[in-house]
């Protein structure tokens, strides 16, 4: 549920959002009349004289498909679609193939134990697992090289959601525990990639920012879990949301339509939760029109994203 508050109003953002589709419904099919009868446009000759030339840029072409996301063919951001746009370095997917790897190896012979400790390290990978308010987390120890006072270990991270893709993968390379018992600094396992998540049937679409490289530990503040030696603790969020130029329409500074077919209507936000059931956040949405409904503007300050099944905003109020 997304609630919105302007600073001269309250009102829930429901109720924006169900008028904004019911003008997208009731436009719709008088845009798609109006375009069967609107005549097409002549596009003239190009003479004998005309002079043209062909030049290729292979790599300036690639690295711009990377950047842009051209519109999905059926107006939704579908779970098919977001995965076609995000297709993450062959690193990046081989620290995600290794994760599964090993959480299907520690599921099959059942090697969990509640708390870490060095004297777990004879035989791994070795997995802990907590639930959270519905939300399964478990961990993985897939290796550990020894040092005369600690062990360096590689750790994975999966977290359950109830959107597609269902999981999300993490991971760090250097965690140090102490032979005498703890973690020592930071337990922070990254998100291995960028993850779009399609929500409220494709009309929006979450994209969680994840690191590329859990070698490095780049990429610590933006999505991440953290852990101690009895497993998962919290989970930060980096992330943006996205809504399809098919239902909102960006407007530029002079309040006319940004024609790009590569910009959207987004916002960025950051937060820390106790667990993916309890993710709430506030928001602002640039200016936008609905897409069949021109010359009416809309600007949202204070939206509540609210993915919390425990909390509610204080600021939210409810007629």
């Amino acid at each position: 549920m997304v609630n919105c508050y302007p600073s001269k109003y309250h009102y829930c953002y429901t109720y924006v959002l169900a008028a904004i589709l019911a003008c997208w419904s009731l436009f719709a099919h008088a845009n798609e009349r109006d375009s069967l009868q609107r005549p097409q446009p002549v596009i003239p000759a190009i003479s004998a004289n005309t002079f043209s030339e062909t030049r290729s840029f292979p790599e300036i072409d690639r690295q711009l498909a990377m950047q842009m996301m051209p519109a999905p063919a059926n107006g939704l951001f579908t779970a098919a679609y977001l995965d076609s746009t995000n297709q993450p370095d062959p690193v990046t997917n081989g620290y995600r193939e290794q994760a599964k790897a090993e959480f299907l190896k520690i599921n099959k012979e059942n090697r969990y134990v509640d708390a870490l400790t060095p004297d777990d390290l004879n035989e791994l990978p070795i997995g802990l697992s907590k639930r959270v308010n519905n939300t399964k987390v478990e961990i993985a120890i897939s290796n550990a090289i020894f040092h005369p006072t600690y062990a360096e270990l590689t750790v994975y991270a999966k977290v359950e959601i109830p959107q597609n893709p269902k999981e999300i993968f993490f991971g760090l390379k250097g965690l140090k525990l102490s032979y005498s018992g703890g973690i020592v600094g930071d337990a922070k396992l990254v998100l291995l990639g960028n993850v779009p998540i399609p929500i409220n049937g494709g009309t929006a679409a979450v994209t969680l920012k994840g690191a590329m490289d859990m070698q490095t530990g780049q990429g610590l503040d933006l999505t991440y879990v953290t852990m101690d030696c009895n497993g998962f603790k919290e989970l930060g969020i980096t992330a943006e949301i996205k809504f399809p130029r098919t239902m909102l329409v960006p407007l530029k500074s002079d309040g006319e339509r940004n024609m790009d077919s590569t910009a959207y209507v987004k916002a960025d936000f950051h937060t820390i939760a106790s667990d993916w059931n309890d993710i709430l956040v506030e928001l602002n949405l640039p200016a936008f029109e609905i897409a069949p409904l021109k010359g009416v503007g809309f600007h949202i300050k204070n939206a509540v994203f609210d993915f919390s099944d425990i909390r509610n905003s204080p600021n939210v109020v409810y007629p």
